[in-house]
């Protein structure tokens, strides 16, 4: 066999894999907005899209435990907007948007934060100074 038909029956297999991985996405994401309390369908798709989420999140915040928070945020969002989601075959994009978003918030919440921590140390240093 040569090696370009190789490589395109291997991408061909990797695209077949991704497609099927989104219908059973799509059917569980089908799956919890018709039953909100299926805990065997959210386990399953926990298990199929976190590490994703996680992988995502740590580059784009500073620290394992901001990542992990931004995670436990998009699913937390996931259940708020279940019912509203109206493309279940597109929500790994949702996911991976709503991730971003939410590490964007946590950054400019983190950076207001430490410009009140800096301002309030430079007003100690002059009042211990005058």
């Amino acid at each position: 066999m040569e090696m370009k038909e190789q490589i395109t029956q291997e991408e061909a297999a990797a695209r077949g894999m991704m497609e099927a991985e989104y219908d059973q996405l799509a059917e569980l994401v089908t799956a919890l907005q018709a039953n909100p309390g299926d805990d065997r369908a959210f386990e399953k798709f926990y298990e199929l899209t976190y590490p994703r989420i996680l992988y995502t999140a740590r580059s784009l915040v500073n620290s394992e435990q901001s990542a992990l928070d931004v995670a436990q945020e998009v699913y937390l969002a996931f259940y708020k907007n279940l019912a509203n989601i109206r493309q279940p075959r597109a929500i790994v994009s949702w996911l991976h948007r709503t991730a971003t978003g939410k590490a964007k918030d946590m950054r400019e919440r983190a950076s207001a934060q430490n410009e009140t921590l800096l301002q309030s140390e430079e007003q100690e240093y002059v009042f211990t100074n005058t």
